[in-house]
């Protein structure tokens, strides 16, 4: 398919091809012995990609994920009311203004929404139906987050085996033990877990090839524990005081990190925890 796409299309000028594609789960070209690369390649046919990961996940830019999802609820609540032949509200600030009772309620939808559109449309169905009349306040995002967690996410999980005990102890490893929402993973590292719950939109990626100071040669990846995982912690001793433990319970460094060992999860050590049902 890649290496249609490349011959019918890249060859023109006039034309512009655009791929949305999940990260690691797709491959753009092969080697063979015979016909040498069917398909394309990155860097070379196409250009790097854009990560919307990065883009709208709130603890990386919160401006850019609030504006984003504050256009998003604007388009589709505009369309609705011209639909009724009604006067659509007249810009975003209005919709988020006459929906949720403060700045900081939206802010945490935002970051309920974990940079996906689709959690974040369906987050606010169910803030709609449980505040009725009235505007929606930060606890009725965190409850309909924690809703919308079991009835989508919690439960589909459940099917593959050993990933509900490796998301428990994630959780336990990460937030128990480090009071952080998000941990870092070599780049060489290969779990199928771990891919899963980023499949399931349990886990998501804050930001890719990180590098330590103190560890000059290794890269990382960041990810971030799903709202809807840790909601039920946000009152409890067990909450998570930063983004990621770096030294001074702060967030993550917009630089280079200075100190990352603490970060580091090592997924190996699920196979001898007491949480694995059948090592892998």
């Amino acid at each position: 398919l890649a290496d249609m796409i490349k011959r019918c299309f890249m060859p023109y000028s006039n034309v512009a091809v655009k791929i949305a594609a999940i990260d690691k789960r797709c491959c753009f070209s092969v080697k063979d012995a015979s016909f040498g690369i069917i398909g394309f390649e990155e860097g070379s046919d196409i250009t790097s990609p854009i990560h919307l990961d990065e883009y709208l996940v709130f603890e990386n830019n919160s401006e850019n994920a609030e504006q984003f999802f504050g256009d998003l609820l604007y388009r589709h609540i505009r369309e609705i009311f011209s639909d009724e032949g009604e006067r659509p509200p007249a810009d975003r600030r209005e919709i988020i203004d006459s929906l949720f009772a403060r700045s900081t309620s939206f802010s945490e939808y935002v970051k309920a929404s974990e940079g996906i559109p689709r959690d974040a449309i369906n987050i606010l169905g169910i803030a709609v139906q449980q505040s009725g009349t009235e505007q929606i306040s930060m606890d009725i995002v965190r409850s309909s987050a924690r809703t919308w967690y079991n009835r989508s996410k919690a439960s589909v999980i459940k099917s593959e085996q050993n990933a509900v005990p490796f998301l428990n102890w994630i959780i336990q490893e990460v937030i128990g033990g480090r009071k952080a929402r998000a941990f870092l993973v070599e780049t060489t590292v290969n779990s199928k877990l771990l891919d899963y719950l980023y499949d399931e939109r349990l886990l998501h990626i804050i930001k890719e090839n990180i590098s330590g100071s103190d560890q000059p040669g290794k890269r990382y990846i960041a990810y971030s524990i799903d709202f809807g995982c840790y909601v039920d912690l946000l009152r409890t001793k067990m909450n998570p005081t930063g983004l990621l433990e770096d030294g001074d319970g702060g967030e993550v460094p917009t630089t280079d990190y200075r100190s990352i060992r603490r970060a580091i999860l090592d997924v190996e050590k699920f196979n001898d925890s007491e949480f694995c049902e059948v090592p892998a």
